[in-house]
């Protein structure tokens, strides 16, 4: 059974998303869980670190899957 984590590789293997970016996207399941799991063990100055330095990830996955899905058209 592969784990959320997993999905992230399986972009990677299929060139969806740089090799390169699967090891970020893996920290970023990593902490959402420990959020979601052990949210009183998280100090708000990561998070807050997090949110200030880390958010262009979101838009840098976007655009791989857009930029896939573009040559997918083509």
């Amino acid at each position: 059974m592969r784990s959320y984590s997993d999905s992230f590789a399986i972009l990677g293997e299929q060139g969806m998303i740089p090799e390169t970016f699967v090891a970020t996207l893996r920290r970023m399941v990593q902490f959402r869980n420990r959020l979601v799991h052990l949210y009183w063990e998280v100090e708000a100055e990561i998070v807050y670190e997090l949110l200030q330095k880390n958010l262009d990830d979101f838009d840098l996955f976007a655009r791989y899957v857009l930029d896939f899905m573009a040559g997918e058209e083509q």
